[in-house]
């Protein structure tokens, strides 16, 4: 996410070749976050028919950009080389990174919960002997997510 930020501020600032190269680098920044952000959305919704759910419901939020972005490179804005469409692009990849950073915050006990019991894992792995799973995962156990007090 930092990569494709400061990809958009040498768009801004950036010569004919910069912006070459920060295009290009831009697109493999924000490329390589989604199939992490994608695996670990998908990863609270039980069975495959939730996780395609959610698959596909990230998936078309996220087209929605193609279908908007053409609006942001006007003609109009072609003469000062298309800096305020980069402007555009920079405030909505921070907005996209806001909304990253809240949806991690809805789900940090659980995040917790599951660094704990991945700790037990490894431990019982150390020991020699089976994780038991008696001290398992309870999202349901989230206030947040439980009473969908969301927002």
């Amino acid at each position: 996410m930092a990569g494709s930020v400061l990809s958009y501020v040498v768009l801004i600032t950036a010569n004919r070749e910069g912006r070459y190269a920060a295009c290009i680098l831009g697109g493999a920044f924000i490329n390589s976050f989604y199939p992490p952000y994608w695996s670990w959305r998908a990863g609270y919704v039980t069975g495959s028919t939730g996780a395609a759910f959610a698959l596909g419901l990230q998936s078309s939020f996220a087209q929605l950009g193609a279908v908007v972005s053409p609006q942001f490179y006007q003609s109009r804005w072609a003469h000062d080389g298309y800096r305020q469409s980069f402007y555009i692009c920079l405030s909505m990849i921070c907005g996209a990174g806001l909304s990253v950073l809240y949806s991690w915050w809805l789900t940090r006990k659980v995040e917790s919960q599951v660094l704990r019991v991945r700790r037990e894992v490894l431990k019982a792995k150390r020991e020699g002997r089976e994780y038991d799973g008696r001290d398992d995962i309870d999202i349901l156990g989230d206030e947040t997510l439980k009473n969908r007090r969301l927002w």
